[in-house]
């Protein structure tokens, strides 16, 4: 949880904020600095916990919450509660390696089928300097966001080399404590096939 959020003073000033209801208002200025909120922008938010930080009912959050969505100013999905605060990022940057990893960490727990995943790739992309590498693999070459199946075949793959560099690096172990050397391909081949011995 976080001590504190920040607003822009300019937040008063948008022409879309001062179309917005007032119940609106007060929630986007909610959703900016409530202790739900993350270093990314996007967390999951049931209606249940607005409600009782704001003593508002269900359907009063639901319709500020609707009003917000329809204004652009976040993507939510309805099932899961997960929201993004669109231009979060913009306005809270990542500013150096550690916060990149801790908001790898924070990307890591947002659901795959999100709606709002393509638009925080996005906005993420702009700090991949910041990001750890393995953030650019979420990319195809173009600069789009991978899909989920693409994503679970690459992630297939991945483990698959990691089964392959442990096995090699047993191995290496195993040959170096070995007295009697046979040829290292067929002792290689053995290992693989009964363990080591």
């Amino acid at each position: 949880m976080r001590d504190y959020g920040k607003v822009y003073t300019r937040f008063w000033l948008k022409q879309n904020v001062l179309s917005w209801s007032d119940s609106a208002k007060l929630l986007g200025l909610y959703l900016l600095t409530c202790p739900h909120c993350n270093l990314l922008g996007c967390f999951r938010l049931p209606i249940g916990y607005v409600a009782s930080d704001l003593n508002w009912d269900d359907q009063q959050v639901a319709k500020a919450l609707n009003e917000l969505e329809q204004d652009q100013f976040l993507i939510r999905c309805e099932e899961s509660g997960w929201t993004l605060i669109r231009s979060f990022l913009k306005h809270n940057p990542i500013e150096n390696p550690n916060q990149g990893k801790a908001a790898f960490r924070l990307l890591k727990d947002v659901p795959a089928d999100f709606v709002g995943m393509a638009s925080l790739l996005k906005s993420l992309a702009a700090f991949q300097a910041r990001l750890p590498e393995e953030f650019s693999s979420l990319f195809m070459p173009d600069g789009n966001p991978v899909r989920d199946s693409q994503r679970s075949d690459d992630s297939e793959r991945s483990n698959k080399s990691t089964v392959k560099t442990v096995d090699h690096i047993q191995f290496e172990d195993f040959w170096e404590v070995q007295i009697r050397k046979r040829k290292k391909s067929e002792s290689q081949r053995r290992m693989a096939t009964h363990g080591p011995q």
